[in-house]
């Protein structure tokens, strides 16, 4: 129970002393003085008078078990009964905003991100947080606090930083077709995902999808592409030299099954060179696609 505590007061005050007047404006300047003084009485330990910042009828929720301490004087008396607990313990607490919503002119609502590192820099615990606040007789008070635990971030897989170069925007055009590229990273950096469209003359004749990441069963890249005419298909990737070589097998969108070797050659001058050989849709043999120059957009 202790650590859902901890994040409680701990976070609040990272999350009074993170946000700015400049970030709130001049018409958010109530909460900031009332931001400012809750975090100067929580530094010199006034754990008694931190109940003055809630509404009668305030709601903390502690994540994870969902208890909720209801009314400012139970929320003090939950704060002083732990207050000894927490100075003991040296821990460090940050507060990233992520959203601060000041539509209604008497109330305010912050969420952002909480996080818990202990003394060596190891994190604890990682919480998405939301705090109501409302004006009362000209002064901010806090009405509700919830959190929700969130798994921290995983770590980067260090196996795609090759293709690293194969971020970006490219283009394959000639006078009749435009094929355009946007390659980039998922959220954590663990998947390259690529769009792709085709246009002939002006007109969309195809776009989709490929998904490039690490096989932790295979213990190798592989990708997966799904286009909009139905077909979907998985490569193994491997490098040879500045090249990558995808062996991809394919269904098509009528169940006949296709392969081929897609081949991404790096240049030195923000190109690339694609081409596919053994290329074949069931057993026949179809032709390869000759080297084309693929090149990087600003």
């Amino acid at each position: 129970m202790l650590k859902y505590f901890i994040v409680g007061i701990f976070g609040f005050q990272a999350l009074f002393t993170t946000i700015s007047a400049d970030e709130m404006g001049s018409t958010r300047e109530g909460v900031r003085e009332m931001i400012q003084k809750f975090s100067q009485d929580y530094n010199q330990g006034k754990v008694d008078q931190l109940a003055s910042y809630w509404t009668p009828d305030a709601e903390f929720t502690l994540p994870a078990t969902g208890e909720v301490v209801t009314g400012r004087d139970a929320i003090a008396q939950f704060l002083e009964k732990r207050s000894q607990e927490i100075k003991a313990r040296q821990l460090t607490f940050t507060f990233n905003p992520t959203d601060t919503d000041f539509s209604q002119p008497d109330s305010a609502t912050v969420k952002g991100i909480v996080e818990i590192t202990s003394k060596d820099g190891g994190l604890l615990q990682r919480n998405a947080r939301k705090i109501d606040l409302v004006k009362q007789n000209g002064q901010w008070l806090i009405s509700s606090v919830k959190e929700i635990e969130v798994p921290p971030a995983p770590p980067v897989n260090p196996n795609l930083k090759e293709l690293g170069w194969f971020i970006g925007n490219w283009k394959d055009a000639d006078e009749d077709v435009n094929i355009t590229f946007n390659n980039h990273w998922d959220k954590y950096n663990n998947f390259l995902i690529q769009h792709f469209k085709m246009d002939v003359y002006g007109l969309n004749v195809m776009d989709g999808i490929q998904i490039i990441g690490w096989d932790p069963i295979d213990k190798a890249i592989r990708s997966w592409v799904y286009d909009s005419d139905g077909g979907y298909g998985t490569g193994l990737w491997t490098k040879k030299g500045d090249s990558w070589y995808a062996k991809l097998n394919y269904v098509l969108n009528d169940g006949s099954k296709g392969s081929a070797t897609n081949i991404y050659a790096k240049n030195n001058n923000g190109t690339y060179s694609f081409s596919s050989i053994d290329r074949k849709v069931g057993d026949q043999s179809v032709a390869s696609i000759e080297p084309v120059t693929v090149q990087k957009e600003d």
